[in-house]
């Protein structure tokens, strides 16, 4: 059966069609970004010295290895956010 629509107007939907593929991946892209980027700064921002402690809290600081654990701990959302990204879609 011959296709009655008008082949410009199939063109133009087409077009948009791509368009709106293309944009979709360049949203979801940002997004991609956006989520990485809080994670450094949560990472970078998180972590915490002696010193910093101190100022902070007026009880004494934690001995042992409180501060490389805690440390450790707030990077973890690093490789926690690349599992995220790796199952996350939009579709």
């Amino acid at each position: 059966m011959k296709d009655l629509r008008d082949q410009n107007e199939v063109a133009k939907a087409h077009a948009a069609h791509a368009d709106f593929g293309s944009l979709l991946h360049d949203l979801e892209a940002a997004l991609r970004g956006a989520i990485r980027a809080f994670a450094e700064y949560h990472a970078a921002d998180g972590k915490i010295t002696r010193e910093q402690y101190q100022a902070w809290n007026a009880d004494v600081p934690p001995e042992g290895d409180y501060f490389d654990g805690f440390n450790a701990g707030v990077e973890s959302v690093l490789g926690a956010v690349d599992t995220f990204l790796e199952e996350f879609t939009l579709r």
